[in-house]
């Protein structure tokens, strides 16, 4: 862009992530406050060869645009750096009230730690898992070894289990010292010597008996609040976007993307399109899935004024007792068939969006999905915005299926 002379213009090729993220706002953001025009723009495009890689194609001037514009083949006013035809460049600003209320799960960083019956655990090996039979021998042999012993959920779990449940344990020493474990975990202490002490790169920053990045402030939520006996989950890399609660006391790997609520009301605003609208505008993708990130997609979001914390009638608005019963009455009917159907949330999701499944379940779900919508929307005051996303819809051209309102 700097080579170019004035009234100069560029034609480019990248992935589609020119426009999202860190690599948005170091390329086409700073071009866009510094003098430079998009007039064209294709913001996803299938590469047309064997490789299966998403492109964006985008055309730049160096200078004032007297000429139409096109996105995506259409005529607009403008084209932003989001490859958007409305907003403007710069990313939403991050929110004091959501603050410390979405987290990252725990970066553990050595197998080691894990007990797991796949195929790859022994007691022997570095850098592998261990079997479930010797957590149950150093349990039933010394009951202070549950003590650093929890279950480990990560994001297949979620995706794939029919209750969302672990099936694996992790040890976990939290911020102990090497001298406090030792005299009271030896023999946990001498397996980690053998699985995990020297498996980690020279990168590493946390004493190798320690996870990697615990997120104590994430657990410390937890524990703070006694009344939690459930937590909302969420995979950070998903096709689908997908929400559900699990137990709070268990290790969340980093997979998973971990909110701290337990009101169905909280489900219901997270669950809904209207937040998926927004986290797929502002997160970056891996592919064609949309990678959540808390401080992008959380932690920007503007909640009705009726979440907020300040808020002294909460708990007696009637329009939001209305969104915890029919976020209730959604997630339970949502449990029912995949328990009855033994599916997970991922092969849920594909029945829901897909166009050719009219399974009366599936078709009820999707107007409960609906319902929920409208009444999140109802929430925001927005009377005058008709809610019919469908299903199936293609995200790839989400702008192009509703424009997002103004007051977002």
């Amino acid at each position: 862009f700097n080579l170019l002379r004035e009234n100069g213009s560029l034609g480019l090729i990248a992935t589609n992530t020119i426009s999202e993220g860190d690599t948005r706002n170091t390329g086409l953001k700073w071009i866009c406050l510094n003098g430079g025009n998009i007039y064209s723009a294709q913001k996803r495009l299938k590469w047309p060869g064997v490789a299966s890689v998403v492109v964006s194609v985008v055309h730049l001037l160096k200078g004032d645009i007297n000429f139409d514009k096109k996105l995506d083949g259409k005529k607009v006013d403008k084209i932003t750096a989001f490859l958007l035809s409305n907003g403007g460049h710069e990313d939403p600003y991050k929110l004091v009230e959501n603050a410390n209320k979405s987290f990252i799960g725990s970066y553990v960083l050595g197998m080691g730690f894990t007990f797991d019956d796949s195929g790859e655990a022994d007691i022997y090996t570095p850098g592998t898992p261990l079997p479930i039979n010797l957590m149950k021998l150093l349990i039933d042999k010394k009951q202070s070894n549950s003590e650093v012993i929890f279950p480990y959920l990560g994001g297949d779990a979620v995706n794939s289990n029919t209750e969302e449940s672990s099936c694996r344990y992790v040890i976990n020493f939290k911020q102990k010292s090497e001298k406090e474990c030792r005299e009271n975990w030896p023999e946990i202490m001498e397996i980690l010597e053998k699985k995990v002490k020297g498996t980690r790169a020279s990168h590493s920053t946390a004493p190798w008996w320690q996870f990697e990045r615990l997120r104590g402030e994430l657990y410390k939520q937890i524990e703070e609040k006694p009344d939690l006996n459930k937590v909302l989950v969420s995979t950070r890399v998903q096709s689908n976007w997908q929400i559900a609660f699990t137990e709070p006391n268990q290790v969340f790997s980093d997979s998973l993307v971990v909110f701290p609520f337990n009101g169905f009301e909280w489900f219901a605003i997270l669950q809904s399109s209207i937040h998926e609208i927004w986290a797929r505008h502002c997160s970056s993708t891996l592919g064609y899935a949309l990678r959540y990130t808390p401080s992008d997609c959380f932690e920007t979001f503007p909640f009705p004024v009726e979440f907020s914390s300040r808020n002294d009638f909460y708990n007696q608005i009637d329009q939001l007792k209305m969104i915890k019963v029919s976020g209730k009455e959604y997630y339970e009917f949502r449990s029912i068939i995949m328990k009855e159907e033994n599916i997970g949330l991922t092969e849920l999701f594909n029945r829901l969006n897909s166009p050719i499944n009219s399974n009366n379940d599936i078709c009820k779900l999707r107007n409960l999905h609906s319902q929920n919508d409208k009444n999140i929307i109802e929430l925001y005051g927005w009377n005058d915005i008709d809610i019919n996303f469908g299903f199936g819809i293609d995200y790839l051209n989400i702008e192009d299926e509703i424009e997002l309102p103004s007051k977002l």
